[in-house]
């Protein structure tokens, strides 16, 4: 399966509007004539894509111009296709045949074999993803079919699976570290995992009221014992504040499961040692677990009596992990770091579903670079997505993957090797032939990609087919400046505005037949910070003339 080209009648701001997805052919639609064309371009060299990625087309423009309402469109035309009002066409090839379906009520000329599609049956197996790290709270409606794999939706109420909580995040980028993929696309994982957590627990007024509440006023006395113990060390401190929240956790969600309660209460009240431990309360918790077989807990795939294992043996992992107290700040939480070794057997997994499930806590990467960041979200959620149940892995026709501003967080070194990254990692986290498409304002991340590969779309889209978009700019292996003086409506600009302007004024004070002393003594403060060495040695030569 390979999709060619979607055209609309009108969707947001674009109007009359047509994409092309496909490298070496490029296909064109005019709604008065009713002629869909198609016109062959220059293949593209097998080291530029690979063999696993059909395509890659980038869509580019300035801000306004409506490069992230492309992106909806293709999702929504291909798996969405009963939410758009306006006439529609797709152009896809699947078993070396060209197919279109439509819903123009026009009937469609071409000038090469077609076949006509009353439905959109053939794309039910085509895996649509969208991915973006942008996090605005603003979430596209692309329907159930669409795998939307974007921040803004992973957090959003409407994902159950997520819940809105970034924690989850670590969790699956953990699993995807200690995948074989993971080390098949040789990304450098992080070396450092914080920890977040209430240094005693909050019960709830629910909690105050209930006929247990003298157990939960327990496990808070436990935990501010312990923090009076001079010779307590960050692994205990990180251990008996852990090991009291989850417990209180789990008793506020199973409090009425009587035995539990009391078996957990009789274990508590009954020590006689002055030793916090709340490892006999956690085997009661444990018992009971595996005897009633409670596996999971909010619906999440955690099996807790396996869970209970690690939190037994808190103390000892963070050791193993070098866990150090940051207490620079003062704070009703602790914060914790842990050196994270992922050639090494240690149970970081299964320690950030425990601080999930805690709710008051929170762990997250730390000492990372938000390019490392970006870089390691958008591959452990592909790899999560083709890897995972929402996918026709089975039967699946290939992948179409959107990504909505590539080069978002990205330092200019990462986005240097963005493109060769994305295109030599793909085909390791899944088998399927991909197409991609792509939004960026990096002039960098298209210097790798050929004129055939891009779309710019103008400030003002045009209105009819006969204005087309602007297609013929030349990026590959080009001078950065101007592809952004061709995309991106710089307009000649070379420099930011202030420096452009103060350089603007230089030049009229050089143009001037008679410089006064006023002027002059601007043009020596001038050759101290100018660093364009043209503009420097005119100022310099004009200063030595006086």
């Amino acid at each position: 399966m390979r999709i060619c080209y979607i055209w609309t009648e009108s969707f947001k701001n674009l109007r009359h509007f047509g994409i092309n997805i496909r490298n070496d052919l490029r296909f064109s639609y005019d709604p008065e004539t009713q002629l869909l064309s198609r016109e062959k371009q220059a293949g593209l060299p097998p080291e530029i894509l690979g063999d696993q990625i059909l395509d890659a087309t980038a869509i580019l423009g300035i801000n306004g111009a409506g490069k992230t309402n492309v992106l909806e469109l293709i999702c929504l035309a291909l798996k969405g296709n009963e939410k758009l009002q306006q006439p529609t066409l797709i152009v896809y090839e699947f078993h070396d045949v060209f197919f279109y379906a439509n819903n123009t009520h026009q009937k469609i000329q071409a000038g090469f074999p077609i076949q006509k599609r009353t439905d959109l049956k053939d794309l039910k197996d085509l895996n649509v993803i969208y991915f973006s790290n942008v996090f605005d709270q603003s979430q596209l409606n692309l329907g159930k079919y669409i795998l939307d794999i974007s921040t803004n939706f992973r957090h959003s109420n409407r994902n159950p699976k997520f819940g809105n909580d970034p924690d989850f995040d670590i969790i699956n980028q953990l699993k995807f570290i200690q995948s074989e993929k993971f080390r098949a696309i040789k990304i450098a994982p992080p070396k450092h995992i914080e920890i977040k957590i209430e240094r005693y627990t909050r019960p709830s007024n629910t909690d105050k009221i209930s006929k247990h509440s003298d157990l939960f006023r327990r496990i808070l006395e436990q935990q501010q014992t312990l923090r009076q113990q001079a010779h307590a060390d960050d692994g205990q401190l990180a251990t008996v504040a852990i090991q009291g929240q989850f417990l209180h956790q789990i008793l506020s969600i199973h409090k009425s499961n009587d035995a539990l309660v009391k078996s957990v209460e009789k274990t508590l009240c009954s020590s006689e040692s002055d030793e916090i431990n709340f490892r006999p309360a956690l085997m009661e918790v444990k018992n009971n677990f595996t005897e009633n077989n409670i596996q999971n807990i909010w619906g999440q795939e955690f099996n807790i009596p396996q869970l209970i294992d690690i939190i037994l043996d808190l103390d000892h992992h963070f050791n193993l992990m070098n866990i150090r107290l940051d207490d620079s700040l003062k704070s009703s939480r602790y914060t914790f770091t842990l050196d994270f070794y992922d050639h090494l057997n240690l149970p970081y997994l299964e320690i950030s579903m425990i601080i999930w499930m805690i709710r008051s806590g929170s762990i997250n990467w730390t000492g990372i670079s938000s390019g490392q960041r970006a870089y390691l979200n958008m591959f452990s959620s592909i790899w999560s997505t083709l890897g995972g149940a929402r996918t026709t892995k089975s039967k699946s026709i290939g992948t179409l993957l959107c990504i909505d501003e590539a080069d978002l967080y990205l330092h200019p070194k990462w986005q240097v090797e963005f493109m060769e990254r994305l295109i030599t990692c793909l085909p390791k986290l899944s088998e399927q032939k991909t197409q991609i498409v792509l939004t960026t304002h990096s002039p960098i991340l298209v210097s790798d990609l050929p004129s055939q590969c891009l779309t710019t779309l103008p400030a003002q889209i045009p209105t009819d087919a006969s204005n087309p978009l602007v297609n013929d700019i030349k990026t590959f292996g080009a001078n950065l400046f101007d592809i952004y003086e061709s995309t991106f409506g710089l307009k000649g600009q070379r420099t930011g505005n202030i420096s452009s302007k103060y350089i603007s004024k230089i030049l009229r004070i050089l143009d001037a037949d008679q410089i006064p002393p006023e002027e002059m003594a601007t043009l020596l403060e001038a050759s101290s910070i100018i660093d364009d060495q043209l503009i420097k040695s005119h100022i310099i030569k004009r200063i030595k003339s006086k």
